[in-house]
């Protein structure tokens, strides 16, 4: 099942790819309303849960915090680098140990 899943991810993925620009006159948010989630079911719902932002500041509060809890005296000399990877998967930990 995972792997159709996959491939018809993969399938939305090339045609979205290969189609034609949208035209200027149809507008891109018209456009979408009107075709994305039956065009490209998978990828609408990919990219609401990855691309879309929160109508509020307590997510990036909540960041700023867990970087906090990351970046303790202990853990002073981290690189920055080391400390966004560290935040990325705090934040990120539930979506990927569910998946």
């Amino acid at each position: 099942m995972a792997h159709q899943s996959e491939a018809n991810d993969n399938v939305e993925v090339s045609d979205h790819l290969s189609s034609p620009p949208i035209l200027r006159e149809d507008g891109p948010l018209k456009w979408r309303k009107k075709n994305v989630s039956i065009l490209y079911p998978h990828l609408s719902k990919i990219a609401m849960e990855f691309l879309s932002i929160p109508a509020t500041g307590a997510a990036s509060e909540r960041v700023f915090s867990g970087a906090g809890n990351i970046v303790s005296y202990r853990r002073e000399l981290l690189a920055t680098e080391h400390v966004e990877e560290l935040v990325l998967l705090h934040e990120n930990q539930k979506r990927i140990l569910t998946k």
